[in-house]
């Protein structure tokens, strides 16, 4: 930062914080989960396109049907698991 100009209103946090040093074990975790999980997500998207097949006539009903099933029962699961690999 100059001394003879003060900083902008924004600029104030960038001088005072400096970036978290890179956590290699959380990246690998994090790995871990998206290399175990796909494979799950896959299944499951499948099985959602199965349950709720598309139709010319009203193609928004089963999309609403879909994100609600995978919002209340696998959104649970895969953030349980997220939250317990971590």
């Amino acid at each position: 930062m100059d001394k003879d100009r003060p900083a902008a209103l924004g600029e104030l946090g960038a001088a005072v914080y400096s970036p978290a040093p890179f956590d290699f074990e959380r990246v690998t975790r994090f790995m871990a989960y998206g290399f175990f999980m796909a494979p799950v997500q896959f299944q499951w998207f499948g099985f959602l396109s199965r349950a709720f097949p598309l139709t010319k006539v009203n193609p928004s009903v089963p999309v609403f049907k879909r994100v609600a099933f995978d919002q209340l029962i696998f959104a649970p699961f895969g953030m349980g698991y997220l939250q317990c690999s971590g």
